[in-house]
């Protein structure tokens, strides 16, 4: 998989992995004159879940981050709390919707949705 200059790599080797790395590591340095990044260049098994555009990508699923949900619940509550207006709140809202359908967010996405009425409701009587 590959987004502008981030990439993965998937194989079932783990041998074949790190001799991949390595040729990589060989090719920037030489030809590019780079250097691959230390801490964001390793070789993890999938079952942990690759964190990559942000996502975190599994075999056969893939999740969004925990801080991208947790900013989306912080606004629903500051405007809940009358620290934020509607319009932002929506076009924020509206932005992350589009974003959370590329992860398995289905019940996540519905909750929100039934949080957010509720309070747009509740604000209304």
């Amino acid at each position: 998989m590959r987004y502008v200059d981030d990439f993965v790599i998937i194989h079932r080797s783990k041998g074949q992995l790190e001799q991949w790395k390595k040729e990589i590591e060989s090719f920037l340095k030489e030809k590019l004159q780079i250097d691959l990044h230390a801490d964001k260049s390793r070789v993890i098994p999938l079952s942990r879940g690759v964190d990559f555009v942000g996502f975190r990508n599994f075999a056969h699923f893939r999740l969004l981050r925990r801080r991208n949900i947790k900013k989306m619940i912080r606004k629903i509550r500051m405007f809940k709390d009358g620290k934020m207006d509607f319009r932002p709140l929506m076009e924020s809202y509206q932005g992350w919707q589009a974003y959370a359908r590329w992860a398995n967010t289905y019940r996540l996405r519905k909750n929100l949705a039934r949080t957010l009425v509720d309070i747009i409701w509740n604000k209304v009587e």
